[in-house]
């Protein structure tokens, strides 16, 4: 791997996200991260958790000078069940990006490193 590139974190409280409309939802989520937390019984939770993991990815970004709308991220989860992001525009192949996601019951937190590949 290479040199780290970005770093971010970020905060949110889940109850924000309780009763959220589409606009909201379109403007911020890809449908199939919509699908995947309308499915979960919490899904404030995973939305507010995919936010936060978004801002944190976001201010990575900022380490490298390229921006990126929310909406152009996104995050499902890998094989293994962790956060795994994605850049839905071109000119990020030469990056990797970590992602972890956390949450309480009234939290959620994220942190995210770029690294050059």
């Amino acid at each position: 791997m290479g040199n780290i590139a970005g770093i971010g974190i970020d905060c949110v409280d889940i109850a924000r996200f309780g009763n959220l409309g589409k606009h909201f939802l379109e403007k911020v989520f890809t449908k199939r991260e919509i699908e995947y937390c309308k499915s979960k019984k919490s899904s404030a939770q995973h939305f507010a958790g995919r936010f936060a993991g978004k801002e944190a990815l976001i201010k990575a970004m900022d380490g490298i000078g390229k921006k990126v709308a929310m909406n152009k991220i996104e995050i499902l989860n890998s094989a293994t069940g962790a956060p795994d992001a994605n850049i839905l525009d071109g000119g990020f192949s030469k990056y990797k990006i970590f992602l972890s996601i956390s949450h309480s019951r009234s939290v959620a937190t994220a942190f995210s490193i770029v690294v050059e590949k």
